[in-house]
């Protein structure tokens, strides 16, 4: 059995049908149970698909049935007699995997369609992985580190008076804390040895104040009020 690809699985698995129905000498062709036909033939039509096995481990193919509905195609002046001679020659093919099954009521109201002459038969296909989609990863990335580290400082007026209940938070949203009552604050996890623009509202403003680098040094906010 070949292995198929996922783009044409079920294309191949008919074509593979009907050319172990051609076997027959009565002409075989995809179509469904309620066309007409002007000459004697086979009509093949697919009504499930069914798993065989599931994957042993991953990027296995994964196997399975397709269970097609094969039955004889009369003009409306033929007799019985004719469509029960079509679909004998299907029963002495002698391909393996050709196994008759009756054809169950429901499905004959499921596809629409008066009772015929018809065999289910199941035809094996393999559908083989997707083939990924990005590249392989043949190392671990590496990580960059980043220091972490606190900022103190106080909020005042020009005349040194302490603002309280001012709010203080790292322009890029990473932090943000309130002055106390002496207009100290202290924001941590801010990224250490590096420019800071901090943001600074509350009593009606609004202001912005660049730290040249985070250390251990507090620094003091000026506000005009």
């Amino acid at each position: 059995m070949p292995n198929e690809e996922n783009t044409g699985a079920l294309a191949r698995g008919t074509a593979m049908l009907l050319a172990s129905l051609a076997e027959t000498g009565v002409p075989a062709e995809l179509a469904h149970p309620q066309s007409t036909v002007d000459s004697a033939r086979l009509g093949v039509w697919p009504v499930a698909v069914l798993p065989e096995t599931m994957p042993a481990q991953v990027g296995a193919a994964l196997r399975l049935r397709v269970r097609y509905l094969v039955f004889a195609q009369i003009p409306e002046a033929g007799s019985i007699a004719e469509a029960m001679d079509v679909l004998d020659r299907v029963l002495v093919v002698g391909q393996p995997y050709l196994i008759p099954d009756q054809v169950p009521d429901d499905l004959w109201q499921a596809l629409a369609t008066p009772h015929r002459l018809g065999l289910l038969f199941d035809v094996p296909i393999q559908v083989a992985p997707a083939a990924p989609s990005g590249p392989r990863v043949t190392s671990l990335p590496q990580l960059a580190t980043v220091s972490l580290g606190r900022l103190a400082g106080r909020v005042v007026t020009p005349g040194g008076v302490p603002l309280a209940g001012m709010r203080v938070a790292a322009h890029d949203g990473t932090a943000t804390t309130h002055t106390d009552t002496r207009g100290h604050f202290t924001l941590t996890g801010v990224i250490a040895d590096q420019p800071l623009t901090l943001l600074v509202t509350g009593r009606g403003l609004r202001l912005t104040a660049e730290v040249a680098a985070v250390s251990a040094e507090p620094v003091v906010i000026t506000c005009e009020i």
